[in-house]
């Protein structure tokens, strides 16, 4: 979050109070009640409303103005995104540019809490650093008090909250628990168990006579399903025979078709032909490239000497030409410069230069020559590489056939295997099929048997029914009794349940108390080296190096290290460095977690408590924070800490008047 501009009209002391800032250290400079923290009370009013006024909303406005006239407007910018908010008495709005974002007090809250993804509280302490938060570590004197202070600004409380709500709930339990007292019903205990006796004898009997109706209906269910499957078997025998006579048909004409031709092509004799292939194409691509290289080399000296050559054959014709024509003194050899001073010596030295340039002609041309025959050496041995090209193409050819022989020898191969597969498959099924045959076990004797039995079953059914039917009445009657006695049971179970429920609630609540403390003991222990780690992070920066890390114990308590080594005695000014790295490492967890930009700082009299040389010391260290936040707003009574800033708003209260006036200095 970064903060361009706050208008502030009737709010408090400030009749009209327009400021706007930019970057780095901004100090607010004024006496105690000068109106500097009123700044930031009313840009919290702006963004959360009036849950982040000190009194109550009508007590906000300037004494002796109208409530139509009280208003506050922010200019903040967040992710990249300007934004304006305005927020009167009774009404509000927040806008990008022209386009109104949300209208109303209420949305304009939810709004700002949403596009800031934290609340007031949320926002008051990851951005507002006071005395008294500065110096949280030291402050308390307790391991309690320290972390309670630590999880409550990182927005923890909620966890306490809770815990102490099942600590109540627990003890409201016990007291209703102990005011329970034991049930003085008219019912003995010894007439609640001949109830649950005689409860339990009638629904034997009823059980009884159903499992008698299930096994009767299951003898006849069985039987007339063994009947039906026997009169089945006559026709699956038949079947079974045609299906017999059927593979073993299909047997013999499959033995007609098991036939394969053997091949004289052999896997080593293929893998032998490519090797030799490969050995062979191997040795061509080497031999070739080779060859052409050298051609290419030859061809190369010889063009070059050529060019020799013919740079030296226009040589000689320079000599020759001069030679003709020599009649004057004081003349330049044309190739080495030597200076020539009558004819006699010209006409000598000349002739002597065309005769060795004449026989470095010569000794070229041989040279030539001899390149010559070895490029003709070459183009030979190129001919006999190109025959061996051909065998290759031959040999190339001769795989590829016995390749194809290969793999009709295995198509036939495959054939054979596939009727042999078939026919072990028919073989299987009428193995199958006459042991089937064997298992039918069927004969007319035996169906005449079951049918009769099947008879009985029937007529033992019947009889069975009306039994049941004579039981169900008596049990009906039974059960309306049963009914009666269970009511009453009931009753009795409900005075019993009632105490037994509250004491499983009061189980629920003890189990959720120890739940409850351990995470909060969890969370602690996760803080706090996250914790340590952040501030270690500015610690390295604002002590350029001296103090390296710091680690937090289980109470909270803090070592500072130096390398590995512990510093046993820290300077005042030291531990005011590690309380502003802690605290600013809180402040960071707390935007990181709600996905904030942290580019705000607001320092509220942080210098009270200290001497002359620790406060110097420690403006000195808010110039070196200028790397982590873009803007510091740092509020004081204390005047020169102006020198220190990069902006100062000097602040003066009118006791006559009672209004405060700001001038930026």
């Amino acid at each position: 979050m970064y903060l361009k501009r706050v208008k502030l009209t009737n709010f408090r002391h400030h009749k009209n109070t327009d400021l706007a800032f930019g970057d780095g250290i901004i100090a607010f400079i004024g006496p105690n009640g000068s109106g500097k923290s009123t700044i930031f009370e009313a840009i919290s009013y702006a963004l959360y409303g009036s849950q982040a006024l000190r009194t109550k909303l009508k007590e906000s406005v300037t004494f002796g103005s109208s409530f139509d006239n009280f208003s506050v407007e922010l200019v903040f910018a967040n992710q990249g995104q300007d934004y304006t908010v305005f927020r009167s008495y009774s009404d509000a709005f927040i806008k990008k540019r022209s386009l109104f974002l949300a209208k109303g007090t209420t949305d304009v809250t939810l709004y700002c809490e949403k596009l800031l993804s934290m609340d007031l509280e949320q926002f008051r302490s990851a951005f507002f650093t006071e005395q008294k938060k500065l110096e949280f570590l030291s402050g308390f004197k307790t391991r309690g008090e320290r972390e309670n202070f630590i999880l409550e600004i990182l927005g923890y409380k909620i966890v306490d909250d809770f815990l102490n709500f099942v600590r109540e709930k627990r003890k409201e339990t016990k007291i209703i628990l102990q005011s329970i007292q034991e049930n003085d019903a008219d019912i003995t205990e010894s007439q609640i168990n001949l109830l649950v006796r005689t409860l339990s004898d009638l629904r034997n009997r009823e059980q009884h006579a159903i499992e008698k109706l299930e096994k009767i209906r299951s003898d006849v269910s069985e039987t007339k399903n063994f009947f039906e499957a026997l009169k089945e078997k006559k026709i699956r025998h038949d079947t079974l025979q045609a299906a017999l006579s059927a593979s073993l048909k299909a047997i013999a004409e499959i033995e007609q078709l098991m036939t394969v031709t053997q091949t004289d092509v052999s896997d080593d004799e293929i893998s032998d032909i490519e090797a030799k292939l490969d050995s062979m194409r191997t040795k061509h691509q080497t031999e070739l490239t080779l060859v052409q290289s050298d051609l290419k080399n030859l061809s190369e000296q010889i063009a070059i000497k050529i060019s020799i050559i013919e740079e030296k054959m226009k040589d000689i014709q320079l000599f020759d030409s001069l030679l003709e024509r020599i009649n004057f003194d004081n003349i330049r050899c044309p190739t080495c410069g030597q200076p020539l001073n009558n004819p006699e010596q010209a006409r000598s030295h000349l002739t002597a230069k065309r005769i060795t340039l004449e026989k470095e002609v010569f000794n070229i041309s041989s040279e030539i020559e001899a390149l010559k025959k070895n490029k003709t050496s070459l183009m030979e041995k190129q001919s006999k590489i190109e025959q061996l090209e051909q065998e290759i193409r031959h040999l190339e050819r001769t795989l590829e056939k016995k390749k194809n022989e290969r793999l009709v020898f295995f198509e036939k191969k495959k054939r054979f295997e596939d009727l042999c597969t078939r026919k072990a498959k028919i073989e299987d099924q009428i193995n199958n099929v006459r042991r089937e045959i064997e298992e039918l076990n069927f004969s007319n004797d035996m169906l005449k048997s079951v049918e009769v039995k099947l008879s009985s079953l029937i007529a033992q059914e019947n009889q069975v029914l009306i039994e049941l039917s004579s039981l169900k009445t008596e049990i009906k009657e039974k059960n309306e009794r049963l009914e009666l006695l269970e009511a009453e049971l009931r009753r009795i179970k409900d005075l019993k349940q009632r105490k037994s429920s509250l004491a499983y609630d009061l189980e629920y609540r003890e189990i959720a108390d120890k739940v409850l403390t351990d995470f909060r003991l969890f969370i602690s222990s996760k803080i706090r080296p996250h914790l340590s780690e952040l501030a270690s992070k500015y610690l390295a920066k604002l002590t350029n190096g001296k103090i390296t890390a710091i680690q937090l114990e289980k109470n909270f308590e803090f070592s500072a290290l130096s390398g590995d080594d512990q510093l046993t005695l820290l300077s005042g000014g030291e531990e005011d460095i590690v309380s502003i790295a802690l605290r600013l490492s809180l402040s960071e967890m707390i935007v990181a977690r709600n996905g904030a930009t942290f580019e705000l700082l607001i320092l509220d009299e942080v210098f009270g408590h200290l001497d002359f040389e620790r406060r110097v010391e420690l403006l000195h260290l808010l110039k070196q924070l200028k790397e982590f936040f873009r803007q510091i707003f740092v509020i004081s009574h204390i005047e020169y800490v102006q020198e220190f800033a990069d902006s100062v708003f000097f602040f003066d209260y009118d006791k006559i008047t009672g209004i405060v006036s700001v001038k930026e200095l």
